[in-house]
């Protein structure tokens, strides 16, 4: 759970195995839902990552935000001038990879170094034959292509795997 130091007013990040996370279902609970305006959203996002939040030292600071060009996503280039890379996470489909694509032309525009694309949720190997299938069918978009297409480096598939979506 989420710590908060009342004198110093910031909010201290739960850990596990040494990594220091923070999200949102933390602080209102599961299955809360909450709607942002932008300036809200924007406003949280920059206070998270000024100075709301007592990271300690960190090697890496990684932002899981949704593709989208949106006002936070902006603020937070403009925030972070220096960062050191980013790295695409998509599924295949076609509606995903079109929210990547517009991210790409973001991080490049704002002069981002992109370190590549991981395929998430990119079907499913059979425990007892091997078999690599796809159950929510065919991917529509073949993402190591799609890479090509970009010059975007192609690092991994992740499967499907039903431990991790417990998760």
């Amino acid at each position: 759970p989420l710590g908060l130091d009342t004198e110093r007013e910031v909010v201290i990040p739960s850990d596990a195995a040494g990594i220091k996370l923070v999200t949102l279902a933390s602080h209102w609970g599961e299955g809360n839902r909450v709607t942002w305006r932008g300036e809200d959203k924007m406003t949280l996002v920059l206070e998270m990552l000024r100075s709301a939040i007592d990271w300690g030292g960190l090697d890496w600071l990684v932002i899981d935000s949704p593709p989208s060009q949106g006002e936070e996503m902006m603020a937070v280039l403009e925030d972070l001038p220096h960062l050191w890379g980013a790295l695409i996470v998509t599924q295949p489909s076609q509606f995903s990879i079109a929210d990547c694509e517009r991210l790409v032309d973001l991080y490049r525009d704002a002069g981002v170094p992109l370190v590549g694309v991981v395929a998430n949720m990119d079907g499913c190997q059979c425990p007892q034959c091997g078999y690599y299938f796809h159950p929510l069918g065919t991917p529509h978009v073949d993402i190591e292509k799609w890479c090509k297409d970009l010059e975007l480096p192609f690092i991994l598939r992740i499967p499907q795997v039903e431990k991790l979506e417990r998760y």
